[in-house]
């Protein structure tokens, strides 16, 4: 759906002239989200088996289109303590190195946040990692 906007200016002549807008796009839904998966494929539960860490997702917004993502990853949901909220390269993955910060059955939770262009957000978190 979109809204038009009509101006109609007159003078103190009685002469007028009016402009017509371009249709805006009226998005009232947050884009839709699903599914944070490993390089390896997996959904639940998430294994990590090496320090790089690649998450891959599914977001779409048809009324007005995905603007931007970003991710985090924490030791809980929603938490930042190995990344903080950071944008993401593309609009459906993305991958760090973690180094030496993650030790053999550490948990972690990676959330992914995307706005649409009328800047509504989603967010959606992981399941837990090892």
């Amino acid at each position: 759906m979109s809204v038009y906007v009509t101006v109609v200016a007159e003078n103190a002549a009685g002469l007028q002239v009016s402009l017509h807008s371009d249709g805006q796009p009226v998005d009232a839904t947050a884009p839709h989200m699903c599914c944070i998966m490993t390089s390896e494929g997996h959904a639940s539960p998430l294994h990590i088996t090496t320090s790089v860490l690649s998450v891959t997702w599914s977001v779409q917004d048809e009324e007005s289109g995905v603007k931007s993502c970003e991710w985090s990853i924490g030791h809980s949901p929603g938490s930042q303590e190995l990344l903080a909220l950071t944008a993401t390269d593309t609009l459906q993955s993305s991958t760090i190195n973690l180094g030496n910060s993650v030790t053999h059955q550490m948990t972690l939770y990676v959330t992914v946040r995307c706005e649409n262009n009328m800047e509504l957000m989603s967010s959606l978190i992981s399941d837990v990692l090892h």
